[in-house]
């Protein structure tokens, strides 16, 4: 099988792939073919556990097929010197062969890189991505997994400024970033604590009368 999807996809899924994860089936970019209801989509997903990226790569073949690149496949797509006018002629585009349990990734000027796909069960990303919102409920969550999502909306995006939804609606307490016009979405999921952190001190400044405040 051969598919063909724009650099950026890589790009932006090594924001949330992992290195040396223990889990080696997260250790590089699940290429999806054959979703969507309507018509064929690739999607390209990568996930450390902690967040999960997903973006939609365009349309792709019919069949059926889950791919897992290595890292350093999509870090040699990625670091490819790409002319400035590329996406004007199509030069930021990145051809894909599959051949058993081999991957080709081959570039505009037909430089290529190779690699062997990664062996093992893919988790069930779509169970983690919500469609419908739910009750609202507090996360914990990395400040720079949240910082990280610039990474990848730019990756994705040739704005200057995002505008970017955060939808924390969900059962699980996972926080959902999205903006308007960009192919791809990026989930944060909360850190398993002991405790939740003390909201004491904040509820306090709050009720603080203003007068109290001024003498103090």
């Amino acid at each position: 099988m051969k598919i063909t999807i724009n650099v950026s996809h890589i790009r932006a899924a090594l924001v949330a792939m992992p290195r040396n994860d223990i889990r080696y089936y997260l250790n590089g970019a699940l290429i999806e073919t054959g979703s969507g209801a309507d018509e064929s989509r690739i999607v390209v997903v990568a996930t450390d556990g902690h967040r999960l990226t997903a973006s939609d790569a365009g349309p792709g073949p019919r069949e059926i097929g889950q791919f897992i690149i290595p890292r350093t496949v999509c870090e040699n797509i990625a670091r490819f010197r790409l002319p400035r006018d590329a996406h004007l002629y199509g030069r930021d585009q990145v051809e894909l062969a599959f051949d058993g349990l081999r991957v080709t990734a081959t570039m505009f000027d037909k430089t290529s890189f190779g690699g062997q796909l990664i062996e093992g069960k893919y988790p069930q990303w779509r169970k983690i991505v919500r469609t419908t919102a739910g009750q609202g409920m507090g996360a914990v969550l990395k400040p720079r997994y949240m910082a990280e999502a610039l990474r990848f909306f730019d990756a994705l995006s040739k704005r200057r400024e995002h505008f970017i939804l955060i939808d924390t609606d969900t059962s699980d307490a996972s926080v959902l970033l999205t903006e308007s016009g960009v192919p791809g979405v990026m989930i944060v999921m909360p850190l398993k604590i002991a405790a939740e952190p003390s909201l004491e001190f904040v509820q306090s400044l709050i009720a603080r009368p203003v007068a109290e405040e001024i003498a103090a």
